[in-house]
């Protein structure tokens, strides 16, 4: 039956094909065979021509129109989005740079303080230092002085090594503000890349939308 269906659709094809109407007889006279075979496969032809013109006629201009607007409306839509959205990143990123300039500042201000105080007590280290010496040349020199003098090189021992642990924290605390320096230069430049990344992301963003509606503008 398929073989008998597929003679009876090339004559119809092949009869119009030439301009001429596709009838029963002018089929009957390619093919042969009884009106009764040829009526229903012919009829079934027709239906099927029909479907193939229908799916072959362009949209109306109205549909294609209104298709093209809604494209252009959703393409306007999302470059807004998107330049919204990178207005906002700016901002945010702008604000928290102005920010980490600000405490590294503050950090590096701290850090020259401490700097200036460590060197102070390294300068006054040294004038007890040199206070002990002259004492224990005092002590040398006058053997009635030296009970005295030794109670006064211990009282000035004892802040010696007072102002060395106080110099020693504050070498901890620079070199701490130092680390946290470096941690907030690190914050800062990941702040930098993830900008780019949200950039990228948004220009991928519109290049979709851009070839979305040329692929639109192309169907139609």
């Amino acid at each position: 039956m398929s073989s008998r269906k597929d003679a009876v659709f090339a004559a119809a094809d092949s009869i119009e094909s030439q301009g001429n109407k596709a009838t029963l007889e002018a089929v009957r006279v390619i093919t042969g065979g009884s009106y009764s075979t040829l009526v229903p496969l012919m009829q079934e032809w027709r239906i099927q021509r029909e479907a193939d013109r229908a799916a072959r006629e362009p949209a109306p201009d109205e549909i294609v129109n209104q298709f093209t607007a809604m494209a252009h409306d959703l393409w306007t839509a999302a470059s807004a989005i998107a330049q919204k959205q990178l207005a906002v990143e700016k901002e945010s990123l702008k604000a928290e740079r102005e920010l980490l300039l600000a405490e590294h500042k503050e950090v590096i201000d701290v850090a020259d303080q401490l700097t200036v105080k460590v060197t102070g007590l390294g300068a006054a280290n040294a004038e007890l230092m040199a206070q002990v010496g002259q004492l224990q040349n005092d002590l040398n020199s006058e053997t009635g002085l030296r009970q005295a003098a030794e109670s006064k090189v211990q009282t000035l021992q004892a802040q010696l090594e007072e102002k060395e642990h106080r110099a020693t924290d504050l070498r901890a605390e620079v070199d701490r503000l130092h680390a946290e320096t470096k941690l907030a230069s690190e914050i800062r430049q990941k702040s930098i890349e993830e900008a780019a990344r949200l950039r990228g992301q948004i220009e991928a963003q519109q290049a979709q939308y851009a070839q979305l509606l040329q692929t639109i503008k192309k169907a139609t």
